[in-house]
């Protein structure tokens, strides 16, 4: 049977970010468009290279109702662009949500290594 999901709420990119990183929040839904009780299965994780998109799954983590899921960190983001989420929830059904609303994050650059192997020369004191 179909049943319509409520779209998770409040996805927030998180402020602190390492080059490569961003860590996403929000908060789970709880009941279905009906008004029952929804038992989540997992929740999918959307990254696009602009507020329209194209967007690309990039995870899905299984949820657990003793210890619900409500973070995820992409370990694969792009340094120095700025990188578009979005999640979805699915039931046992595999009956997915509507998307929440989309989140941005600017990645920090890379931070160059520090040089090696220099030398003073024809210094004198």
């Amino acid at each position: 049977m179909h049943r319509t999901l409520v779209a998770i709420a409040a996805l927030l990119a998180s402020a602190a970010a390492f080059a490569g990183t961003a860590t996403l929040s929000w908060t789970n839904p709880t009941l279905y468009t009906d008004g029952s009780a929804l038992t989540l299965a997992s929740i999918n994780v959307y990254r696009g290279t602009s507020a329209t998109g194209p967007w690309t799954k990039i995870g899905s983590v299984a949820e657990s109702s003793a210890t619900p899921i409500t973070t995820y960190t992409d370990a694969t983001a792009v340094a120095g662009t700025t990188e578009y989420y979005y999640v979805t929830a699915l039931d046992a059904a595999g009956n997915e949500s509507a998307p929440s609303n989309i989140a941005s994050k600017a990645i920090p650059p890379a931070t160059p290594n520090a040089p090696t192997g220099l030398k003073i020369t024809g210094a004198t004191g």
